[in-house]
């Protein structure tokens, strides 16, 4: 799917360039994401839709400074600030993209939503979250927390599937935690 949008192509290289651990993240975002979609039973097209937006997620990153991307401590207030546009950055570079489709965007657009609420840009909560943004948050999520960061080191799969398992029905919607650790059980 990748190969047949060129720009996507393009996107990732340029993500590549800016951060390497962002680059192998949005990767292995997109490997979680099409495994769970697959376990789901999306059909092809929708994992095409899924993998691209899961790949993609984090590609206005590489307008944060590097300063505040790389920094080895925790953000303040102000750079966290900075860092969650990389959000609305991601969704201009995208949207004027034919071959980007809305779902894809909507992992872009979404991924860091909560079931709560108290997630960001748009303080979405419930089924206000669609399925693909709520894949994309679980496994954005899984997969940030069990790489080492410049910051801090990384949690055992283990320790973070029994996590997500406890926030199910507060930070993600709890049948698709239960399918993410069934099919992550798998591997």
């Amino acid at each position: 799917s990748v190969l047949r949008n060129p720009d996507a192509l393009m996107c990732f290289a340029q993500l590549k360039r800016k951060d390497e651990y962002t680059a192998q993240h949005g990767l292995r975002v997109c490997v979680l994401a099409l495994i769970l979609g697959r376990h789901i039973g999306m059909p092809r097209e929708r994992l095409e839709m899924l993998g691209l937006g899961a790949l993609l997620h984090d590609i206005g990153t590489v307008r944060v400074p590097d300063a505040i991307l790389a920094k080895p401590t925790v953000l303040s207030p102000e750079e966290f600030e900075v860092m969650k546009q990389h959000v609305t950055w991601g969704v201009e570079m995208l949207s004027g993209n034919s071959l980007i489709p809305e779902p894809a965007l909507e992992v872009v657009r979404d991924h860091h939503e909560r079931y709560d609420g108290s997630g960001y840009l748009h303080g979405l909560r419930g089924d206000q979250i669609g399925e693909f943004a709520m894949i994309g948050a679980i496994c954005d999520h899984y997969d940030a927390i069990t790489s080492d960061r410049v910051y801090r080191g990384a949690l055992s799969a283990h320790t973070v599937l029994m996590k997500m398992y406890e926030w199910r029905n507060t930070l993600f919607r709890s049948e698709m935690v239960e399918k993410f650790i069934q099919c992550l059980g798998i591997y």
